[in-house]
This record gives structure tokens, C-alpha cells and sequence, in this order.
């Protein structure tokens, strides 16, 4: 049987946005939690969040929303590229978050592991929010509802 066809840009654009703002959502909540918890569960919870919502946005599968595949009719694009570096090293601190060979006992020996830091993140978000915003079809003005996250939601119930 033949795969579906793809969704229609302005759709995988909206699922594209609610992806990066669900990422920035838990990139938030996550360090909410660390001020109140440190290295406790609701902040590992937000990491891990917030690590898989990467991942997800930079793959490079042709058959999943990402911001590589969306970007790729607008050509060559240096912030993409950029933005596509930072998400290798963020991918290390998923691999090792998920793997569970790696026993990193705080967030700043996960970070130090992976030559990443926290700052590197939000620049990633921003980055990711950038290519989003640039590539809005026309009309599209509105950006994703952002949720608190903090408040016990994650975005809508919507598979992205």
C-alpha cells in the first residue's frame, strides 16, 4: 500500500509551531522546576520533555513534520544550519537521557557531556521559532497558543 500523502504545508506549518512551542513551553517549565526542586522528578519530567520536542523538530525524516523537511523548498539557509549544529549536540543529551548507559547524576554532568549548555537550548528555541516564523504561509499571522506548562498542560491533544 502506497504511503499517505503529505499534509498540506500550511497544516504541517501549524504542527510545526505548536512542536516549537510546546519545546519552549517544558524549556520554561523545566527550569521553574529546577528553582524549586533542582534535580528532582518534575524537573527531570521537563527535561525530558523538552529534549524529545527537540529531537522531533530537527530529524531529518521525510515522513515526519520537522523543520528541515519544511525548510527545504526555501533553499539554502544558514540559520537552518546553524540551528541543525546546536540540535546535534542537544540530540547527545537526549541519547544519553534515554539510553540509560550514561549514569549522569545532575543536569550539569549531562550538560558538560554533551558540550551543551542551557543558554545553547533557548538559543535553539529562538532559532527554531525564527525558521517558523519565516516560513508562515501567507495570512498566517497567528502563532501556536502558548500554554503553561507549569499549570499541568502541554499544548493541545493534538499529535504534532
Amino acid at each position: 500500500m502506497p504511503p499517505p500523502p503529505p499534509l498540506p504545508f500550511a497544516q504541517r506549518h501549524a504542527k510545526a509551531a505548536r512542536l516549537v512551542a510546546r519545546a519552549r513551553n517544558f524549556f520554561d517549565g523545566w527550569g521553574q522546576a529546577q528553582e524549586k526542586e533542582a534535580e528532582g522528578i518534575e524537573a527531570r519530567a521537563y527535561f525530558t520533555a523538552l529534549l524529545a520536542h527537540v529531537a522531533a523538530l530537527f530529524e531529518t525524516r521525510r515522513d515526519t513534520i520537522n523543520l528541515p523537511t519544511l525548510g527545504q523548498d526555501a533553499g539554502p539557509d544558514d540559520q537552518l544550519n546553524h540551528a541543525m549544529a546546536l540540535a546535534r549536540r542537544v540530540n547527545n543529551l537526549r541519547n544519553d537521557d534515554f539510553s540509560n548507559r550514561v549514569d549522569l547524576a545532575t543536569f550539569a554532568d549531562a550538560f558538560k557531556r554533551a558540550q551543551v549548555g542551557p543558554d545553547e537550548i533557548d538559543e535553539l528555541l529562538g532559532l527554531a521559532q525564527a525558521i517558523v516564523d519565516r516560513l508562515a504561509p501567507s495570512g498566517d499571522q497567528d502563532g501556536p497558543e502558548v500554554v503553561d506548562v507549569s499549570q499541568g498542560g502541554a499544548g493541545d491533544d493534538e499529535v504534532a
